[in-house]
């Protein structure tokens, strides 16, 4: 079965907030990323986004989710099987750690 992940741009507002409000907003922006996922994978969204006590994502209707945000991206996947997903920037290296 394909995956369909979802990356999100962040808006210059949500990535000018500060604290808990951004931390809010990321994460908001991220589970929507995730439910365009599950709809472009089953045609509907997940029922919701249960964690066990550590924090880890449960599987949802026999689903798998994961999600992941930076400051100006975010992304969401959704998969029958354990999944992980994390946005990074790329970083130039300096000559000599090659």
């Amino acid at each position: 079965m394909p995956l369909y992940p979802i990356i999100i741009e962040v808006p210059l507002d949500t990535q000018a907030a500060k604290g808990r409000t951004k931390v809010q907003a990321l994460s908001r922006l991220a589970r929507q990323a995730a439910q365009a996922s599950a709809r472009k994978m089953l045609g509907q969204p997940l029922s919701g986004f249960p964690k066990d006590d550590d924090g880890v994502p449960r599987p949802v209707d026999g689903l798998y989710w994961s999600i992941s945000h930076k400051s100006a991206l975010v992304a969401g996947m959704v998969a029958r099987h354990p999944i992980g997903i994390d946005v990074e920037f790329r970083r130039p290296f300096k000559p000599g750690m090659y």
